[in-house]
């Protein structure tokens, strides 16, 4: 029994090991409301990008145009641009519906993708 215990922790400690040298991805991040969450989201972002985590970004949006300026003018308001590097690039996309799609056209979504960090 304790030989399987050590094979079982060896192993854990091997997945681990491999887990810290993954170098990048990619993970969206969905806004349909400027609330506290989101301003708590964005600073998240912030935060890896000061630490090198981001490689870049995308802001994306269809209709809501509010939404998406406040998202931006809290990233303004937030962003330390000597630091943090967000290599942020803003696109409007016009979704059609149709009758097999549908769109939240009211949602902003910034799509980060990572890369390995500074840590």
């Amino acid at each position: 029994m304790i030989k399987k215990i050590l094979i079982l922790s060896s192993l854990l400690l091997s997945i681990n090991s491999n887990a810290q040298t993954m170098v990048g991805g990619w993970y969206p991040m969905f806004f349909s409301t400027f609330d506290q969450d989101t301003r708590d989201q964005i600073d998240s972002f912030i935060k890896k990008a000061n630490n090198g985590c981001v490689k870049s970004s995308e802001l994306s949006y269809d209709q809501n145009e509010l939404l998406k300026n406040q998202i931006l003018n809290y990233i303004k308001s937030k962003e330390n641009l000597a630091k943090s590097n967000l290599n942020l690039t803003i696109n409007q996309q016009k979704n059609t519906d149709d009758d097999n799609t549908k769109y939240n056209h009211e949602q902003v979504v910034i799509t980060v993708y990572s890369q390995k960090c500074n840590y």
